[in-house]
C-alpha cells in the first residue's frame, strides 16, 4: 500500500470527503489512512479508520449523493495492478436469515473500513449483482467476506466524479500462507472453500443478475473457451510481435534483468502455447457443473489469523464458472508444483464436496493454461500495451515465479 496524496485539495482526497457525505456520521468523520489497488478489478482502495462506533443505522434513508463538477483524476501509477488475468451429495440448503440486505447492515460500524473506487466503465448493474451475491453468501455461511455497506440512500453503490464507489469492512488478517505453509492451514482453507462452493451452488439470483450468476447447470467450463480464444489470439496476433519488441530492448534498456527475464518467459510461452491450446480444445467438451464461484481466489486474497482463515477478499471476479477454476487458481498460487500439497488439499476438499471425474481432469488443465496466460499477460501489458507493468513493485518476482513453473511444464513435471 502507499500513502495518500498529502495535499488536502488533491482531487482524490476531495472525492473521498464528498463520497463519505452520503454515509452515517461515524463514516463521515473517518480518517483516510492508506491507498492501494484492487487486483483483478483494478479498483482503487482507500483504508479508513473510524473514530468511534456509529450511533445511527447504516441503512437509514435520506440525503442525495454529492455532485462533482469534473471526473476524478487519480495519482500517477494508481491504476496499475499486480494480478495475473483471472481467466471457474449436498446437505439441506441453508437459507439466509429473513430480511433484506438493508436489515443485515444496520449494526454499528467500527474499526477499519475499505472505500473502493472502481475504474471508469465499470457497469453499475454488475456491481449491484455482485453485492447481492456477497451479501447472500455471507448470511448463508457465515463466511469471512466483506459485505458492502448501504449509504444513506439505501444503496451499496455511490456514483461520484464519473466513477462508482462502495464501502465495506476492512477484514483482519495477513496473506501469509507462503511464510507458514502448514498442512492444518491448508486443510482448514479447503474445508472452507468446499462449503463456499456447496453454498454458492444454491444461489438463485434475480433474473436481472443471471448473466453473471446463473443457477447451477452442467455444461463446458466458460473459462476453457475464454482461455482458448485468448491463447489463439496470442499465437496468431501477439506472440511474434512481443518477441520482436523484447529483442529490440536487449542491450539498450535500463533494466537488463527485466529484459532477460521477459525474453526467457516469452520463449517458454512460445514452446508451450500449442500443447496447452490442444489441451484447452479437448477440454471444451468436458461437461462440468457450473454455478457461482469466486473465480479469483489465490494466495494474496486469503487472509489468515493463525491457522484460521479470517478473510476472503476482492471478490470482484465472482460469477458463474466451474469449481475447478477456483481450485486451480488457488492451489496453483499456494502449492505451485508441490504435488504433496496439491494431494493434501484435494483430499481434504473431496471430504466435504464430491468432485466429478470431469472436474478432476479440468483442474490441472486450468492450472497449466493459467500459468501460461499469466506470463503472456505480463509481457502483453508491458511490451505491447506499453503499460509499464513490469516496472511495478513485485512484478519481476511474479514473472520469475511463473517462468520457473513454465520450466517445470516443459520438463513434464507439472
Amino acid at each position: 500500500m502507499q500513502s495518500l496524496p498529502s495535499d488536502p485539495a488533491h482531487p482524490l482526497r476531495q472525492s473521498i470527503r464528498e463520497v463519505l457525505q452520503v454515509y452515517p456520521e461515524t463514516v463521515r468523520a473517518s480518517r483516510p489512512l492508506r491507498l492501494a489497488t484492487g487486483g483483478f478489478s483494478g479498483a482503487v482502495v482507500v483504508q479508513l479508520s473510524l473514530p468511534r462506533p456509529a450511533a445511527e443505522p447504516v441503512a437509514s434513508l435520506g440525503g442525495e449523493p454529492p455532485v462533482a463538477s469534473s471526473p476524478l483524476i487519480l495519482p500517477a501509477g494508481t491504476p496499475g495492478e499486480l494480478a495475473e488475468p483471472a481467466l471457474d451429495t449436498p446437505g439441506p440448503a441453508t437459507e439466509p436469515p429473513s430480511g433484506s440486505l438493508s436489515d443485515s447492515l444496520s449494526a454499528p460500524l467500527t474499526g477499519l473500513m475499505c472505500l473502493r473506487c472502481w475504474p471508469q466503465g465499470t457497469e453499475r448493474r454488475r456491481l449491484d449483482a455482485l453485492h447481492r451475491f456477497v451479501d447472500w453468501l455471507s448470511r448463508c455461511g457465515p463466511f469471512p467476506v466483506a459485505v458492502p455497506v448501504r449509504n444513506l440512500q439505501g444503496q451499496t453503490v455511490t456514483p461520484h466524479a464519473g466513477r462508482l464507489w462502495h464501502l465495506e469492512p476492512w477484514l483482519p488478517g495477513t496473506a501469509d500462507f507462503h511464510e507458514q505453509p502448514e498442512p492444518e492451514r491448508l486443510q482448514h482453507l479447503m474445508r472452507l472453500l468446499a462449503r463456499v462452493h456447496e453454498t454458492a451452488a444454491r444461489y438463485e439470483a434475480p433474473s436481472a443478475d443471471s448473466q453473471w450468476f446463473s443457477r447451477a447447470v452442467v455444461q463446458p467450463s466458460p473459462a476453457v473457451q475464454t482461455r482458448r480464444k485468448l491463447l489463439e489470439c496470442w499465437i496468431q496476433q501477439k506472440q511474434d510481435e512481443a518477441a520482436a519488441r523484447i529483442r529490440r530492448e536487449v542491450g539498450r534498456d535500463s533494466s537488463p534483468e527485466q529484459t532477460r527475464l521477459a525474453e526467457d518467459a516469452a520463449r517458454k510461452v512460445a514452446r508451450l502455447a500449442v500443447p496447452v491450446l490442444t489441451e484447452l480444445k479437448q477440454a471444451e467438451s468436458l461437461p462440468v457443473r457450473v454455478s457461482p464461484v469466486l473465480r479469483d481466489i489465490w494466495h494474496d486474497h486469503v487472509l489468515w489469523n493463525g491457522r484460521e482463515v479470517s478473510g476472503l477478499i476482492d471478490l470482484s471476479a465472482a460469477g458463474t464458472e466451474s469449481a475447478a477454476a477456483d481450485l486451480s487458481r488457488l492451489l496453483g498460487s499456494l502449492a505451485e508444483d508441490d504435488r504433496s500439497l496439491w494431494q493434501l488439499a484435494l483430499e481434504e476438499y473431496r471430504l466435504h464436496r464430491r468432485m466429478t471425474p470431469e472436474e478432476e481432469t479440468l483442474v490441472p488443465i486450468l492450472d497449466r493454461s493459467g500459468v501460461l496466460l499469466s506470463a503472456a499477460g505480463w509481457i502483453d501489458r508491458h511490451y505491447l500495451q506499453n503499460r509499464g507493468s513490469l516496472s511495478l513493485p513485485g512484478a519481476l518476482s511474479r514473472l520469475a515465479g511463473l517462468t520457473v513453473r513454465l520450466d517445470r511444464m516443459l520438463s513434464g513435471r507439472v
